[in-house]
């Protein structure tokens, strides 16, 4: 099912773990919420980019998952940081999911 949710907090998990992290895929984890408090995604980065799956998935309880490789993280961070709304977006049909944000002027400035 396609759907269209706004984000409006969020939790951030890096790991750690040296040597004990090799069969732990994740680098990092953001969750998302609604405004009333529940969990309506996660953004997953992959250690290792061999280990991002084709596609993205929405699961039974409508939970997202959206996978996305280490070097994607600093851009997502300053997403969910600087701008507002943040939408999570998933396409069933093409089995993705997408942070977007809402129509911006140009030239808006600081």
């Amino acid at each position: 099912m396609d759907i269209l949710k706004e984000i409006h907090t969020y939790t951030l998990d890096i790991y750690s773990g040296g040597n004990n992290a090799k069969g732990y895929e994740y680098m990092a984890v953001i969750g998302l919420y609604a405004s009333d408090g529940s969990m309506i995604g996660g953004v997953y980065f992959h250690r290792d980019s061999t280990t991002v799956p084709a596609s993205d998935v929405q699961d039974p309880s409508g939970y997202v998952w959206c996978h996305h490789s280490w070097n994607d993280y600093a851009a997502i961070m300053d997403m969910l940081r600087n701008e507002r709304p943040v939408f999570l977006r998933y396409l069933d049909s093409w089995s993705m999911a997408s942070l977007t944000t809402s129509p911006e002027p140009i030239g808006e400035g600081e």
